[in-house]
């Protein structure tokens, strides 16, 4: 850090007049009362500046932050539509996030109302976790392994059972930048959807690999991607018939 002088002299107690990379005291007599106001400017005083200078000395020049980024985690628009269509189908939905962090639940609860529509969303980062929140078998996930359609089936099965949704999605990946392997390398998501009172044997189920996004990126796409399953199926037209 920048050296620490000239300083104010509180009482006992002494204040850098800069506020570089460092420790900042605060006075400890009783006797000495200040706003945090007034200590900055008589700390700017002492610099022989005004305020303002000093924290441009300290801080750097004001900045503005930059617009969201186009098709950042939080997809409204896509979100909306899966609000939408569900509420008009009368359909509530559930979601089972390991690899996505609950970033498809944050993603729906943008949208107002989404409250009609979302009934529940399960964050089990962990083995543990999906064992005990979701009651995935040990078994499976020694076998198969956590990123696996087994497992993102017994995910989303689980959801269905642990909550009142008619519909669930679930996800479970490797984001990276570790964790992969040659056949799950990082970028591989498995995703899985279940709907209540369907055939369990009919296992609804996807993998993508990504390939190395970052994790950032790996993440959003499998947020994006499970926004996707959650839309209903649209019936098909006598046409298609």
């Amino acid at each position: 850090p920048a050296q620490l002088v000239p300083a104010v002299h509180y009482g006992a107690t002494y204040m850098p007049t800069t506020m570089p990379t460092g420790w900042l005291r605060a006075p400890t007599s009783n006797a000495m009362a200040f706003t945090f106001q007034g200590f900055l400017d008589e700390v700017a005083l002492a610099a022989g500046c005004d305020l303002p200078e000093l924290l441009r000395r300290t801080l750097g020049e004001p900045r503005t932050l930059p617009p969201p980024e186009r098709g950042a985690a939080f997809d409204t628009g896509r979100a909306r539509r899966v609000i939408d269509a569900n509420r008009a189908a009368g359909r509530r939905i559930a979601v089972a996030e390991s690899c996505t962090g609950g970033l498809v639940a944050a993603a729906l609860t943008e949208i107002p109302g989404s409250s009609e529509v979302l009934e529940a969303g399960f964050v089990t980062y962990s083995n543990d976790a999906k064992q005990h929140l979701l009651g995935v078998s040990g078994d499976v996930l020694d076998t198969f392994g956590a990123v696996s359609i087994a497992v993102a089936w017994s995910m989303a099965q689980g959801a269905l059972a642990k909550s009142d949704a008619d519909v669930a999605v679930a996800i479970t990946g490797v984001a990276g930048p570790g964790g992969g392997s040659e056949k799950k390398p990082v970028g591989t998501v498995v995703f899985a959807r279940a709907e209540r009172d369907a055939d369990p044997s009919d296992v609804v189920a996807d993998k993508r690999m990504f390939g190395d996004l970052g994790r950032g990126g790996v993440r959003l796409q499998a947020a994006l991607c499970a926004l996707d399953l959650l839309m209903p199926d649209t019936p098909p037209t006598d046409a298609e018939k």
